[in-house]
């Protein structure tokens, strides 16, 4: 199957007497120098549903000028200086549109004194078929000639600064999940390697057991942070989303109008990973998450205890550690992994990963000191395809604070989760005091189980002199032993 990429130029030619300066080449209205050459990339035109056909809006025309006042005799060559001449076809000044039927044709009529000529140069390729096409046009009147080089050029979109990466790709909707599926996403680096464009091609979501076809998702410019042995990236995108590549098939995405995109994620030569929230709450009344890939390892771990209230009583809850991994703009990324938390009538509910992609940060001696407000999407946890329904709550107003020294880490994490859970949820990772005054840590701060006098588990894996504090009047079993606050 072909994709035609036809590619227009407007020629307009108004002649005169034999003056040689009045007869000028210009492209968008910028005057071009003799022996000029214009490219046109593929890449630029439309697909209008009959291959790729140049959008018949752009700004910029070819044109042959003259600012003479007489009229003349004007004749036009075309010579195809790269490719085959039976691949280029020409339409305008005598004849209808046809392909060329030599390597050089020549043309010619009489206009009038500030009239024009319209000539359009188009080829197609074969799937999977680049290179560049190139012309030479020459106009003449008066014994009088100007020359201009047209290219045409479809790019390996695998080559240079592209390059497509395939790896698991999980859907998660209202904490339902879709099995992993092999996906391509496509990368476009800048030149100077400071931003990419990323693409997401012929999206589909299953939605209450129908297959929605929603449409290509293209990110522009996103900036990346360079790190240990990758990149980091962000963004925060208001897009449209365009029909997908089957023109026969009903895509959804460009009915949707602006759609708020969040993304946060890595990248080097052999993988990508991104986290992608599509914002459908206007439309849809839901948040679309998209993970493709697992995280690619980095930053420092650690293993505090975490310890949840709300309504300022502490709730049960469970995590599996905190990465944090500190960028060279003074931001980390901060991520509180596998978060579960009671809740009434559901028991212990898998959330899934608290992750704060633009926490700010300063360092004063060895203590480093952070803090953000941001919304918040949760991830799925570990397995990424299993039993995560964090993401049912939505965009969730976090605040964070805290600090660090060296294998030791406290914050707290406050989350705006009272319209959906019944209450405000507060995260407390690891005692205050590990931080500011490690050596003084005594044997009581080893990791505790906490329980009411009936059995009952209040937390375990916490830290004794801070739950104590936190924990609100009566009687507690501690390691075993009464405990009265």
């Amino acid at each position: 199957m072909k994709k035609i990429f036809t590619l227009i130029c407007a020629l307009t030619a108004v002649f005169t007497t034999a003056q040689a300066q009045d007869v000028v080449f210009t492209y968008g209205g910028e005057t071009l120098q003799e022996g000029a050459e214009v490219t046109v990339q593929a890449e630029d035109w439309t697909d209008m549903g009959m291959g790729y056909i140049a959008d018949s809006n752009t700004p910029k025309v070819l044109e042959l000028k003259n600012t003479g006042a007489g009229s003349a005799m004007v004749s036009v060559t075309v010579k195809v200086i790269a490719g085959e001449y039976a691949d280029i076809m020409w339409c305008g000044i005598t004849t209808q549109c046809q392909k060329m039927a030599s390597q050089s044709e020549t043309r010619s009529t009489t206009l009038a004194a500030g009239a024009t000529a319209r000539l359009n140069i188009d080829t197609d390729f074969e799937e999977g078929e680049y290179g560049v096409r190139s012309v030479l046009v020459t106009a003449t009147a008066n014994g009088e000639s100007t020359s201009m080089t047209f290219h045409m050029e479809n790019k390996n979109p695998e080559s240079g600064n592209a390059k497509t990466y395939t790896d698991n790709l999980v859907v998660t909707i209202n904490g339902m999940s879709t099995p992993a599926q092999q996906s391509d996403i496509k990368v476009v680096m800048a030149e100077d390697g400071a931003t990419m464009d990323l693409s997401l091609n012929n999206f589909s979501l299953l939605l209450e057991g129908n297959v929605m076809a929603v449409g290509n998702i293209l990110l522009e410019d996103v900036p990346l942070i360079e790190s240990d042995n990758y990149e980091v990236f962000r963004t925060n995108q208001v897009i449209n989303i365009t029909a997908g590549d089957d023109p026969e098939q009903t895509w959804l995405g460009p009915m949707l109008g602006d759609v708020p995109i969040v993304m946060v994620g890595k990248i080097n030569d052999g993988k990508l990973f991104c986290a992608i929230d599509i914002d459908m709450r206007k439309n849809l009344q839901q948040v679309i998450c998209v993970s493709f890939s697992s995280d690619i390892n980095g930053g420092e771990d650690y293993t505090e205890s975490v310890v949840s209230y709300q309504n300022d009583a502490v709730v049960e809850s469970t995590a599996g550690g905190v990465n944090v991994e500190m960028l060279n703009d003074g931001t980390m990324l901060l991520s509180l992994k596998d978060y579960s938390l009671y809740v009434e009538e559901e028991g212990l509910l898998p959330l899934g990963n608290i992750m704060l992609s633009r926490v700010r940060y300063t360092t004063n001696g060895k203590i480093t000191e952070f803090s953000s407000e941001e919304d918040v999407v949760f991830k799925n946890g570990t397995p990424n395809d299993t039993g995560w329904f964090g993401s049912v709550l939505g965009f969730v107003p976090t605040k964070v604070s805290g600090k660090l020294d060296g294998d030791k880490f406290y914050c707290t994490i406050e989350m705006a989760t009272a319209e959906m859970l019944g209450a405000n949820l507060k995260i407390v990772v690891g005692a205050a005091d590990n931080v500011t005054n490690i050596s003084s840590v005594a044997i009581v701060n080893n990791n505790v189980s906490v329980y009411r006098p009936d059995g009952t588990l209040v937390h375990s894996g916490a830290w004794q002199s801070e739950i104590l504090k936190m924990l609100p009047k009566g009687l507690y079993i501690v390691n075993g032993k009464k405990i009265i606050k």
